[in-house]
């Protein structure tokens, strides 16, 4: 018996071996980098939510009551830069005051998860870029009597894509006045938040995959801050058909 033979691989078995693993890995690859992606948007959500929120009961401690806030006319650029100024904008590490500027990265446009446009990022809202790179972008949302309402955006890449709502664009609402959510006046609210099965749910704004997704931050929230999985999400009141992430 030869005793100098030795075991080893083939050519043709390292090329089989190398292509499996280059299957295995286009397969997986692209997955990990989405929910590694769509991970970092949410805590960068929340980390806005946070800063809101603070710099928030910081103005009612210097102005009182949000009550007593100006607002302005709706959908009005120039006003809604005076309420930033006034009531943001002084408690916040700014790298880039937009105002209500549409130029470079100042402005541009948005999809929902249905893919159709959704409430650009326009000359409608004051906007502020922070040192990390979000955006936060402010809009006179309502002014009467009954309702009055600051609308939020928080953009946690800015300008960069996908520009989605429920991905890597969320809303919150400055509610100052509004006649059938007394819970909600003088707080930050989440859009859609009705409950989570009315968020998944309700509407053409809703956090699924044939609505606008302006719900989803709602949702989130909801979550424990995290993007539900399947199961959650089915828990939360959605269907499999429907699940936008």
């Amino acid at each position: 018996m030869n005793k100098n033979i030795k075991n080893a691989f083939t050519l043709a078995e390292v090329l089989i071996t190398l292509a499996i693993i280059g299957v295995v890995a286009a397969l997986t690859i692209p997955t990990l980098i989405t929910n590694y992606q769509q991970q970092e948007w949410v805590v960068q959500f929340k980390k806005n939510y946070s800063i809101i929120n603070r710099i928030t009961n910081l103005a009612i401690m210097d102005y009182g009551s949000m009550a007593g806030w100006a607002l302005g006319e709706v959908d009005n650029g120039a006003d809604a830069v005076r309420y930033v100024q006034t009531y943001m904008a002084p408690y916040l590490r700014i790298a880039k005051d937009c105002e209500d500027s549409t130029e470079g990265d100042c402005g541009y446009t948005t999809r929902g998860l249905n893919g159709t446009p959704s409430m650009p990022i326009d000359g409608r809202f004051a906007k502020l870029y922070l040192a990390d790179g979000s955006l936060l972008g402010f809009r006179i949302y309502d002014n009467t009597s009954t309702r009055k309402r600051v609308l939020i955006v928080f953009d946690s890449n800015g300008q960069k894509k996908p520009n989605i709502y429920g991905k890597d664009i969320f809303y919150m609402l400055h509610v100052i006045a509004f006649d059938n959510r007394t819970d909600a006046r003088g707080k930050l609210v989440s859009a859609g938040g009705g409950g989570a099965i009315d968020s998944v749910n309700d509407s053409n704004s809703a956090c699924k995959k044939s609505g606008r997704g302006y719900y989803c931050g709602h949702v989130i929230m909801q979550n424990s801050w995290k993007i539900p999985s399947k199961e959650e999400y089915v828990r939360l009141g959605g269907s499999i058909e429907e699940y936008p992430w």
